[in-house]
């Protein structure tokens, strides 16, 4: 099987450790360049520091500032694929394809020129190929390799010459999916570096496969893509098939277009406190669109520790309402096991940083049908050692919706921000459901009666899990989790009015409506 790894070359550098409320990545003004040693080198099929290599130090000159984990991607930012029919169904825009018949054709190998698109070139007719990309060469030329000419089943493109690397371009909005078959001569590995459109790395990846056969190799990203190069190593030739790429932005990652995150590329500025077993914790707040509300199943959150054995093990998920732009009254809460997507030194071998993932019991955060509603998310991690010293990791780049962290100190007893330049790294995914009256039933769930004047009998097959009430604004005015096949809701303290009941059994959720006399 193909395999898809993230290659990056750990550098080391001081740090500095300040309260257990929050830590810091060192300060942005140092000297450039900078010298510094490099002790440790990634193996391609490391997943963790423990198979790192120590190597013999040797001094690195680094320009543009701090020294950092380079090409590590972000939390979800790109996600690659092995399997066409696996990256197909994950990504949920729609496809263009270009397979490259027609031009000088089978078994022919023709050099086209410096650019191939559909504006024509040596190789095409004008309007032959599908818009939206190019075809470059690093240095010089393009050259079609016709099905057959190498012993290849698909027309292959790419550089003419081996010493130069293939360059694919998406004008000009980008791409937010990219797939394609590699064809690499010689050789098993490729590295492919991915660009936004503002020419920014993204990731790289390097890509294990047959020599000299087609291996399907995609990307889905949350950031448009505007350009990927394919080179092979030793020198080797590239060459590629079969493009498929979607333009959609609601498609990226393969989440949901109601999923809300704040996901960074590279280390983050450092930590603000939220551990189980200290004083401090932290929230984000997230923003549910008017007229829908949004069903949340899953966080992916990146903590630091002071070291790999402090590996997170628990962490406490907790919900509240906005109060005057602070954590308010908890709605919700729920403790899971985090499964850990991958793990590294952060900054400096005393810092370990762990990207995890939380996967949680469905949870609805109410809209209003009139403008968007402000909630809060909590987590705090617990480790296997009991450590206090657990950071959420943040960054100073603040989305443009959206507010900064907050933090709790157990020792005042009240939230507060504590830096405005401040947002902890984070994705909500979820589903967004729009606001209704109408009534959508589940099979086996019953209430009576209706209309009432204060007390609602519920019974259904399997238990209930929880219900909720909203009025016609969309406003949650009432939530009990039940737990049981039957129960009694009080409902004497609402208003008379029309209400929506919401409720929710063995993970299905239905929406009645109930009048309150």
């Amino acid at each position: 099987m193909k395999k898809i790894t993230t290659l990056f070359l750990l550098f080391f550098c001081a740090i500095g450790f300040s309260q257990n409320k929050s830590i810091e990545a060192p300060a942005t003004s140092l000297p450039d360049p900078i010298s510094t040693i490099v002790n440790y080198e990634k193996p391609i099929s490391a997943v963790s520091f423990d198979q790192f290599i120590p190597i013999a130090p040797r001094t690195v000159i680094v320009e543009g500032g701090t020294t950092s984990i380079t090409n590590e991607r972000g939390i979800m930012s790109i996600t690659s694929y092995s399997d066409k029919t696996v990256f197909e169904a994950a990504y949920t825009g729609a496809f263009v394809s270009e397979d490259f018949d027609g031009g000088p054709g089978t078994g022919e190998i023709v050099t086209c020129g410096a650019v191939v698109s559909s504006a024509g070139g040596g190789c095409f007719a004008a309007g032959e190929l599908i818009d939206g990309f190019n075809i470059t060469a690093s240095a010089t030329d393009v050259v079609y390799v016709g099905a057959t000419a190498i012993g290849n089943t698909s027309t292959l493109m790419g550089a003419n010459v081996f010493t130069e690397y293939t360059i694919i371009s998406f004008a000009p909005d980008g791409a937010y999916a990219v797939g394609l078959d590699l064809y690499v001569t010689n050789v098993e590995n490729a590295d492919i570096r991915i660009f936004d459109t503002s020419d920014v790395l993204l990731d790289t990846f390097t890509v294990s496969n047959t020599p000299a056969t087609e291996n399907f190799i995609g990307f889905i990203s949350d950031d448009a893509i505007g350009r990927i190069e394919l080179q092979a190593e030793s020198d080797e030739g590239e060459l590629f098939a079969n493009l498929e790429f979607g333009t959609d932005a609601l498609g990226g990652g393969g989440g949901s277009p109601c999923d809300q995150a704040h996901v960074i590329t590279g280390d983050g500025n450092g930590g603000v406190g939220s551990g189980i077993d200290s004083d401090y914790k932290a929230a984000a707040d997230i923003a549910v669109t008017a007229g829908e509300d949004f069903v949340l199943d899953t966080i992916e959150v990146s903590f630091l520790t002071f070291a790999p054995e402090d590996a997170p093990t628990t962490a406490n998920v907790v919900y509240y309402d906005n109060a005057a732009g602070l954590p308010g009254t908890i709605i919700g809460s729920e403790t899971v096991v985090p499964t850990i997507l991958s793990s590294a030194p952060w900054t400096n071998p005393v810092a370990y940083r762990f990207d995890t993932s939380l996967a949680l019991t469905p949870f609805t955060f109410a809209g209003d049908s009139g403008s968007d509603t402000k909630y809060w998310i909590e987590v705090s991690m617990g480790t296997g050692t009991n450590q206090s010293t657990v950071y959420w990791l943040f960054s100073t780049d603040i989305p443009v919706e959206g507010e900064a962290s907050a933090q709790f100190n157990a020792a005042d007893g009240f939230w507060t921000v504590p830096d405005a330049t401040r947002e902890v790294v984070y994705k909500m995914i979820g589903n967004c459901n729009p606001l209704s009256v109408a009534n959508n039933t589940l099979e086996g769930f019953s209430f009576y009666p209706n209309p009432t004047n204060g007390r609602l009998s519920l019974n259904a097959i399997n238990n209930i899990d929880t219900v909720s009430m909203y009025n016609l604004l969309g406003q949650k005015v009432l939530v009990t989790k039940v737990g049981a096949t039957t129960t009694d809701l009080d409902i004497s303290g609402l208003t008379s009015g029309t209400y929506i009941m919401e409720v929710t059994v063995a993970g299905k959720t239905g929406t009645f409506k109930v009048l309150k006399n």
